[in-house]
This record gives C-alpha cells, structure tokens and sequence, in this order.
C-alpha cells in the first residue's frame, strides 16, 4: 500500500513481506540530487510497516553476516570480531577512531546494551507506557562532525517501544535520519526485528508490528544498474510463481 501527499513527499508502505516493501521503495526512489557521499537518488519522509512474522528475508543480502553482526551488537562490544572482519573487509574502516577522541565509539551495541535493562523494566512496570524509548543517536555522537574520519556517523536515531493489543503484542518505531535501501536497510531490519524478538521473549509477549520512518531514504547511482537487474529478476520469479499458480 502506498499513501502521498500532494506537494511534500509522504509516503507509507504496508506489507507481510519485507522483500516487496524493499522492491516498492526501491522502485518509488526519484532523482533527488547529491549528498556528501556522492550522487544520490532520494526520497524524504519515508515509512513502512511490516508485520513481524519472520518473512524479513530478500533473496539478495548475506543473512550470515546479518546473523553474526546482531550477535556482535548485543554483546555490547566496540571492536569488530575477527569473524566479522573476515565476512566484510570494509566494516573496520565505520569503527575506526582515527582523529578521535581516545576510545570514543559510535557503535550501536554498547548504547542499546546500557538502556535495554531500563526499557525492560519500563515496559514490566508499566505497560501502557510511551517512555520505552532506546536512544541511539547521541549527543557525543557529534564530535564526529567536521572531522576526517571514516568512523560511522549513526544513521539510526532511536527506537520506541510499544506493548499494545492488550499488552500482548510489542510494537515497535525505529526512527532515521538516513537509510541507504540497497546497502543497508536490509541489515537494519534484521537487526531490529531481531532485537525485537529478543525483548518479547524477555517480556513473554509477541512480536508485533515493526514500524520504520526514514528522513533520507537513498540509494546511489552508482548502484543503478545492480538494482535494475535485481528487480527485473524478481518481476521475473513472480511471473513464474504467478504461472504456477494458476
């Protein structure tokens, strides 16, 4: 499903298949201009809605490495694993501290291991509550800005949760400044359904409705041609089950 407004770009997709939302906003992306990056195809004010029903998968992204990366964010650690510097050669280079204050990290798992006992308990205590919020994007975070470095800048703002549907259900609302669809966002996704499924579990609930919002959603140019054959393949292996079907 998908909702615009007239002059602002707003738009929401809905689906119980994170591979078709990916495939409906990786086809809504328009030419917006140029980031710091490089050149970009943007859409401002982005949001979608999955059911958290375990469909997150594409066919494309190395859920390996997702898998290993989620149980490296929840160990809390700052350095990379050496297992996860095999997998992905150029992820050292986001954790890198080079022209930054001595042992300062952007990393997301020692944030969310620090408040998840606080949320935990939010969420026991009350749960009706709006205060259950994970806080990523911090204020130390900014010494970042202006420096030459190639250490990450976090894309994700913060994470609200909801237990809803008489308290049987947690909801989720990731919020972010910045998504990059064809890199990123897949790995985004699983880590947060998962973190999701792991608060549940702790909280003897399901896993309700994962909500994502996006300020920049993007993809590069550069990547055009790769996501052009992605997506015909796709259109292609829906052809097929289609005719199967019949």
């Amino acid at each position: 499903m998908l909702l615009t407004t007239t002059k602002y770009i707003l738009m929401h997709f809905k689906n119980n298949k994170y591979k078709e939302i990916e495939k409906d906003l990786l086809k809504a992306l328009k030419d917006y201009g140029d980031d710091r990056v490089g050149d970009t195809i943007e859409l401002m004010n982005v949001s979608f809605t999955l059911n958290n029903n375990g469909a997150f998968n594409n066919r494309r992204s190395n859920y390996k490495y997702a898998k290993e990366f989620f149980k490296w964010i929840k160990s809390g650690d700052t350095d990379l694993t050496d297992k996860l510097k095999k997998m992905n050669p150029h992820a050292q280079k986001f954790v890198d501290t080079t022209n930054l204050p001595e042992n300062f990290s952007s990393s997301y798992g020692w944030k969310i291991k620090k408040q998840l006992p606080d949320i935990i308990d939010e969420l026991k205590r009350n749960p009706n509550t709006r205060r259950a919020y994970l806080s990523i994007l911090l204020e130390n975070d900014k010494v970042i800005l202006g420096k030459q470095t190639t250490h990450e800048f976090p894309c994700t703002i913060g994470i609200q949760f909801l237990l809803r549907n008489c308290e049987t259900e947690l909801c989720i609302i990731v919020n972010m400044r910045s998504n990059n669809v064809w890199n990123v966002l897949p790995y985004d996704v699983y880590n947060f359904t998962q973190l999701q499924d792991y608060i549940a579990t702790k909280l003897g609930v399901r896993s309700g409705e994962y909500m994502h919002t996006v300020n920049s959603l993007h993809i590069y140019k550069r990547d055009l041609k790769d996501i052009n054959r992605y997506l015909e393949q796709e259109h292609n292996e829906s052809l097929k089950e289609y005719n199967k079907n019949k």
